[in-house]
């Protein structure tokens, strides 16, 4: 979808989804610098998975 986008869809939808366009690029934003050693970190862990 892109970044432009899902934010232009989020201002137009977003209030009544009730998500807001700017935690979402936080996290989106966190997670690409952070995302590896989250999925990294968060594999081993028992009762995340089947």
């Amino acid at each position: 979808m892109g970044r432009e986008r899902l934010e232009a869809f989020l201002k137009k939808y977003g209030p009544w989804l009730t998500i807001d366009p700017k935690k979402v690029r936080r996290s989106t934003d966190w997670f690409a610098k952070r995302g590896g050693l989250a999925v990294l970190f968060s594999q081993p862990v028992p009762g995340c998975g089947r």
